[in-house]
């Protein structure tokens, strides 16, 4: 939500920038203020102010658990509220970092509580109609993109101004 200072964890898919970079920047609210292409695992997060030692220790401590992985972006998709977003495979690691994290800070559950479930998504634009069929048919012809979860982000806003990356917590190296 633009105007409040709030932050979020999400994993960065720069892979993606070069198929959807144009698209966020006109018809998604937050990529002008900074925020890369991404898949959320955990918003609306503690607020800034809140984030310490302990915070950062504890997500930390939560990440540990996963390791980094493999992931693609197969399929345009769209929820009933007109955001096209992109969908990636396999889901499975995405919605696991989010049920852990929420978990550990039951209080922030993911998008507020608004959702029965929830679905990982890149988010690309809020579109209808003839523009939504257009734009849905140039982001497939530029599928699939692969991709690699590394990281989660912790990123901060500011009430109308950049968001701005608070700290990297690396996904543990592959175990193989």
């Amino acid at each position: 939500m633009i105007g409040v200072s709030e932050t979020a964890l999400l994993v960065p898919v720069a892979a993606a920038e070069p198929l959807v970079r144009r698209h966020r920047l006109a018809l998604d609210p937050v990529a002008p203020l900074g925020v890369p292409a991404h898949i959320t695992v955990l918003y609306p997060f503690v607020r800034p102010e809140a984030v310490d030692q302990t915070v950062y220790d504890a997500i930390t401590e939560v990440l540990t658990r996963f390791e980094a992985f493999d992931f693609s972006l197969n399929a345009v998709r769209r929820f009933d509220n007109g955001l096209l977003y992109l969908a990636p495979e396999p889901t499975e690691p995405f919605a696991a970092i989010t049920a852990a994290l929420n978990a550990r800070w039951p209080e922030h559950p993911p998008y507020g509580g608004a959702f029965s479930s929830v679905i990982p998504h890149l988010s690309v634009a809020m579109a209808d109609g003839q523009s939504a069929g257009t734009l849905e048919s140039e982001l497939s012809g530029g599928l699939p993109v692969q991709s690699r979860a590394e990281a989660v982000w912790l990123m901060e806003g500011q009430p109308e101004d950049r968001w701005t990356i608070r700290a990297v917590f690396p996904l543990s190296a592959d175990r193989t």
